[in-house]
């Protein structure tokens, strides 16, 4: 009875798990103003480190990949909110959500992590596009603290700073 209950379970909560993984489904629009490295996290094959479509990022974020879909969904929500909408709030704060997940796997492998310089830039990013400068201001530094060449950053900085002297 055990055993029929337990894959009871397993076959109810399969799909589940498979749309977790598969819920970043942009258009073929909206995944044009994304990052190249989005596509394959927009795929079913995207999870297969063996494929050439994905090993190739898969060597350059290393574990950073396995939550790359959040971060990619994060940028989507971005561009949507920086889209002439009523729902800009929403995706505001949903790319914050999507992003700070990414960054709370991220952060613990610190200088392994080549995602977080960016995760803490596009924070930043989503914090102006919902009128809190402070806490953009805070994220811009923390990138720049990561790397200190991440020039991005930097521009955003800069840029929030004089807009705010104004």
């Amino acid at each position: 009875m055990l055993l029929r209950s337990a894959l009871m379970l397993c076959i109810l909560c399969f799909p589940l798990i498979v749309f977790s993984i598969g819920d970043f489904k942009p258009t073929s629009e909206e995944l044009n103003l994304l990052p190249e490295y989005c596509k394959p996290r927009a795929t079913g094959w995207g999870d297969d480190i063996k494929d050439p479509r994905v090993k190739r990022w898969y060597t350059i974020f290393g574990e950073d990949w396995r939550h790359m879909h959040h971060y990619c969904k994060g940028l989507y929500h971005i561009n949507q909110g920086n889209r002439p909408i009523d729902k800009k709030m929403f995706h505001f704060h949903s790319a914050i959500r999507e992003l700070s997940y990414s960054l709370r796997r991220a952060e613990p492998r610190g200088k392994k992590s080549i995602l977080l310089p960016l995760l803490y830039t596009k924070i930043g990013d989503a914090y102006v596009g919902l009128g809190d400068k402070v806490k953009a201001e805070t994220y811009y530094r923390k990138s720049i603290v990561k790397v200190a060449q991440h020039s991005s950053a930097y521009k955003r900085l800069v840029t929030l700073l004089i807009r705010s002297s104004r």
